[in-house]
């Protein structure tokens, strides 16, 4: 961004800023600049009172320039972060929006090409395996499925049928 390139101009700017009052704190004292502007009485010369002044300019001016210099820091510091959306996960870049993939090609002229890093594989072969059994337990009776093989029961003795005693048929009449 233009910004960044010239935010540490702004710390020059701010320090041209005060060595001008500086120098008007000077120029009033030799030239009696406040005098020829605002009219008054006759000026006396008292460098110790520019001396002051200059002081306590020089000490304002270590201050903001500190606070200045920091604030710059931290606009370059997030400056190089990487804008990514929350949601979609495209990148900001050059006042648009675009796909990971697109950046590295448009930003670094980086060709890029898919894989799996090992947590996501470990977790798709655990939804794989989740999956795949899931879809054997709906089309394969629960007695009989690949992994575990039960022996067929033997026949259960039919219950007796309705009208008859123990093996014989009973006829009306006889």
């Amino acid at each position: 961004m233009k910004f960044f390139r010239g935010a540490s101009g702004i710390l020059w700017y701010e320090s041209a800023g005060f060595l001008l009052l500086i120098a008007l704190s000077w120029t009033d004292e030799w030239g009696g600049l406040s005098q020829r502007l605002f009219g008054g009485g006759p000026h006396t010369r008292d460098w110790r009172d520019s001396a002051l002044q200059t002081l306590i300019i020089i000490y304002v001016w270590a201050i903001v320039w500190g606070l200045t210099k920091r604030l710059v820091d931290r606009l370059h510091y997030l400056g190089k972060f990487l804008r990514l959306c929350a949601w979609c996960r495209k990148v900001g870049h050059r006042g648009k929006w675009m796909k990971l993939e697109e950046y590295f090609a448009e930003g670094f002229h980086i060709p890029t090409t898919h894989g799996m890093c090992p947590e996501c594989l470990k977790r798709m072969q655990q939804e794989t395996a989740q999956f795949i059994q899931e879809e054997t337990s709906q089309f394969v009776p629960e007695e009989t499925t690949e992994f575990t093989r039960k022996e067929p029961e033997p026949p259960k003795p039919s219950a007796p049928q309705r009208g008859t005693t123990g093996g014989t048929v009973s006829r009306p009449g006889h």
